[in-house]
């Protein structure tokens, strides 16, 4: 059987390695000006393996672990990390109207990869600020939990 130690610090591994997919995702999107499908979607691959590496070890061992580790240091990095997830979620009410109009346009044949996206909609603006309020909730939520699961981890397997 595999040891606790393995498992959160094969954890902490893939979290950790997460934000580098997470940081140049962003960076993708921040040096473009406009911003293409082209780049939205090599974005969205970036990002999409990022949340992998997060939310896997999050519902395999985190979750169900939760409420025998419950208090203190855990319950704020537990906090923490659901209110990360309901800024994602809040981003997805941004993102779906967005593919939604993707797919009216008929942008995923592949054709029109070079479309800006600020014009195949009226509310594409509202729905974009939408999407970035999200992200930077998740990411400002995620960094906090991050730093404190981190501090879990020192003190009961390295200290």
């Amino acid at each position: 059987m595999v040891s606790d130690f393995v498992i959160a610090s094969s954890t902490l591994g893939m979290i950790t390695i997460s934000l580098g997919f997470y940081i140049y995702g962003s960076w993708l999107i921040i040096t473009s000006d406009p911003v293409t499908w082209r780049v939205l979607s090599r974005h969205l691959q970036y990002i999409s393996i990022g949340l992998v590496l997060t939310t896997a070890p999050l519902l395999g061992w985190m979750f169900p672990r939760l409420l025998s580790r419950f208090g203190g240091i855990l319950t704020i990095h537990g906090i923490l990390g659901l209110q990360a997830y309901a800024f994602l979620l809040f981003a997805v009410s941004g993102i779906v109207p967005i593919i939604r109009v993707k797919r009216r346009h008929e942008l995923y044949t592949g054709q029109g990869a070079d479309v800006v996206i600020d014009d195949l909609h009226e509310d594409i603006r509202t729905w974009r600020i939408r999407l970035r309020i999200g992200i930077v909730g998740y990411l400002t939520f995620w960094v906090g939990s991050y730093f404190l699961g981190g501090i879990y981890y020192l003190n009961r397997y390295l200290l």
